[in-house]
């Protein structure tokens, strides 16, 4: 493993900024050694994983098959009660070989990134409370705490020069109206102690993403964000958006925590002002963890100015069986103006519609370029979906990777040639955010459940049915 000094250029740097909107276009630089690990056009999307690996495809298929920007790896999904005695950390080798995260196009300077967590994305409410010194999560036998000092441990061990890791979250998990004040004095110091303490840490070898509080205005969070800069600079002893890799985000729509505003403002204020960071925060990259349901959410999240975000909605998309079929910036959505969501295109077509789409030979999507669509149609994927064969959870994520890579693709040059709320506004018109069927993907498995106790019933159909006819 390479041994660096602190980085000498800023991680993120912003190309493009939208006039109508706190949109902008720019280039995130992963790694602070030049020319390691690909570099991330923004807006885009992280895939996140089980595991390590991305849902539905094997390392070579992810190779050879899809564009994949970044991955988000939770630590936890490796981690049982006691995290030093797992297999994973007495491995002698780093995460991205334990997972075979192969670098794309072959080529060993096109690594793919990988932000590393504590905590998967969209995590569940854990049991144990966070303490000074310890953060709560959920490990693959049960709910324990993560002491910081192993976390950090962990970390070193496992990362190399192309992973950016992401500061630990403490925040409540109680609904709002029952968050006390101590609890929020008790959120800023903490989290203040644990990003300094993993800037101190991890930072000068690795970008590290540091959080701005869910729920709290950022004048609420002002001392916080100061204390950010003034001793990240003690630490450096140089600018700190020089050393810091970006800040996370949990707004628009995180189930996570709810947003929060203090009493004496309305209760329309935004819980985020982007454009109010201080100076040394405002240019740095933007990432939102929270979970975003579509490319509407997306969209949404690109207007107040958030730069990278979760791909859960693409791997939910396909394990519900379904291929997207949606554009960004068509010119034949431009005189589109349907306001009734009855009228309006689905985002994507459900192909467990064995009535509709058995006989269908036509692609998944209409000139689409994809590895699924230029070898196989609508027909041979609903029929695998039918046998419950894993291919076709594979051929779809291959399709709606390609699908999503496209959208972000086309978002970056609306922004770049001043057209991003124009196109938004026909998109909107022109789509109906999407519903999903229940149950109607592969089996859930335990580290897929909320563990919180909110699930009724089995996850999943038994694949027998005691009701069967006799044979005649």
């Amino acid at each position: 493993m390479s041994t660096v000094a602190s980085p000498s250029s800023p991680a993120f740097k912003v190309l493009h900024n939208h006039a109508n909107s706190l949109a902008r276009s720019g280039i995130y630089h992963p790694s602070v050694v030049p020319g390691v690990a690909s570099a991330i056009a923004t807006p885009n999307f992280l895939i996140p994983t089980s595991r390590g690996t991305i849902q539905h495809l094997t390392p070579d298929n992810v190779q050879r098959h899809v564009k994949v920007p970044g991955v988000y790896i939770g630590l936890e999904d490796f981690l049982d009660r006691s995290a030093s005695r797992t297999q994973l950390t007495e491995a002698s080798t780093t995460l991205r070989d334990y997972v075979s995260l192969l670098p794309q196009n072959g080529l060993p300077d096109s690594l793919i990134p990988i932000f590393l967590a504590v905590r998967r994305s969209n995590p569940v409410p854990a049991t144990h409370a966070n303490s000074d010194t310890n953060v709560a999560m959920a490990t693959s036998d049960g709910f324990n705490s993560l002491p910081l000092t192993e976390f950090f441990s962990i970390v070193q061990r496992l990362k190399d020069s192309a992973t950016v890791v992401i500061s630990p979250l403490d925040a409540p998990t109680l609904p709002v109206s029952k968050i006390g004040g101590n609890r929020v004095k008790k959120m800023i110091s903490r989290n203040e102690r644990w990003s300094l303490a993993t800037l101190k840490t991890l930072g000068a070898q690795n970008n590290v993403i540091v959080p701005v509080l869910p729920g709290l205005t950022l004048s609420y969070q002002a001392t916080y964000l100061d204390s950010l800069i003034t001793k990240g600079e003690e630490i450096y002893g140089k600018a700190l958006d020089v050393n810091i890799g970006g800040i996370s985000l949990h707004g628009l729509g995180s189930s996570f925590v709810e947003p929060f505003v203090e009493p004496e403002l309305p209760s329309t204020a935004k819980n985020i002002e982007l454009a109010n960071l201080p100076a040394e925060l405002k240019n740095g990259l933007r990432l939102n963890l929270s979970y975003l349901t579509g490319p509407h959410d997306v969209l949404r999240a690109i207007r107040n100015g958030h730069d990278i975000l979760i791909g859960d909605w693409i791997t939910k998309t396909t394990d519900a069986g379904f291929a997207f079929t949606f554009e960004f910036g068509n010119h034949h959505h431009q005189a589109d103006q349907l306001q009734d969501d009855r009228q309006k295109k689905p985002i994507s077509i459900d192909l467990w519609d064995a009535d509709v789409f058995k006989v269908d030979l036509n692609s998944l999507k209409q000139d689409c370029t994809c590895y699924s669509c230029a070898r196989h149609h609508r027909a041979y994927v609903t029929h695998l979906l039918s046998a419950k064969e894993m291919l076709a959870w594979t051929l779809l994520q291959i399709h709606n990777l390609h699908v999503a890579n496209q959208f972000m693709e086309r978002i970056q040059l609306s922004i770049k040639n001043g057209t991003f709320e124009e196109f938004v506004t026909s998109f909107t018109n022109h789509y109906a955010e999407g519903k999903f069927k229940a149950n109607a993907g592969p089996r859930a498995r335990g580290y897929q459940v909320k563990l919180a106790g909110n699930t009724t019933g089995k996850l999943n159909e038994s694949p027998f049915s005691k009701n069967f006819a006799e044979p005649q």
